[in-house]
């Protein structure tokens, strides 16, 4: 990647893709402060609208890791609207999971919240019947977490439901296990066990 960045440093429309991919690199091996400064240098070389989006995620995502949670939050945000702007839904989701976890790091519970909420809609609006379910899983662990039990046991349902029409064994195992998860702590433990054997 050194070299070709090297390579490509006078060619302006190449060099955001080189940039955002190493800094995607880096990120995923855990060397978060190179990663965002690789990230900045793309919104500092200039890049069309997705790519900026991507580099502003990259940026958040280290920041958040860094325990500059508010900062990276702020950044999320900027990168979600754009994505907004361009219509990309796909990578809205994306981002929506990480501002879940940029906002479960900060204790926001309502952000976290409505973090979920909006990926059920993204998900809903894809056509993406997996994807569905796992937001109803995360929103309905949320839901447990926050000791609201009645809606996490209602959510979850609706995500083991969805899960069984596409047969995605991983998906429908996690539900269950937080269905039995909310059985188990509203005293029903006989069909909290069948969850668990299931």
């Amino acid at each position: 990647l050194n070299l070709t960045e090297s390579q490509l440093q006078n060619k302006v429309d190449k060099l955001p893709v080189v940039l955002s991919q190493k800094a995607f690199i880096m990120l995923e091996q855990g060397e978060y402060q190179q990663a965002l400064e690789v990230a900045q240098r793309v919104l500092e070389v200039g890049a069309d609208q997705r790519i900026e989006a991507y580099a502003m995620r990259l940026c958040g995502v280290c920041h958040v890791y860094l325990d500059d949670i508010q900062n990276g939050i702020a950044t999320l945000n900027q990168a979600l609207e754009q994505y907004r702007h361009i219509r990309d839904s796909n990578s809205i989701s994306i981002i929506l999971q990480d501002l879940e976890f940029a906002h479960r790091k900060a204790g926001d519970w309502d952000n976290v919240q409505k973090s979920a909420h909006e990926m059920i809609a993204v998900s809903r609006e894809l056509d993406n019947p997996l994807q569905l379910a796992w937001a109803h899983s995360l929103l309905g662990l949320i839901q447990y977490e926050s000791g609201q039990y009645k809606h996490a046991k209602q959510t979850i349902e609706k995500g083991i439901s969805i899960v069984k029409d596409i047969d995605e064994t991983r998906a429908s195992a996690y539900l269950l296990w937080g269905y039995g998860d909310v059985l188990r702590d509203t005293y029903q433990f006989g069909r909290a066990e069948e969850c668990y054997v299931a």
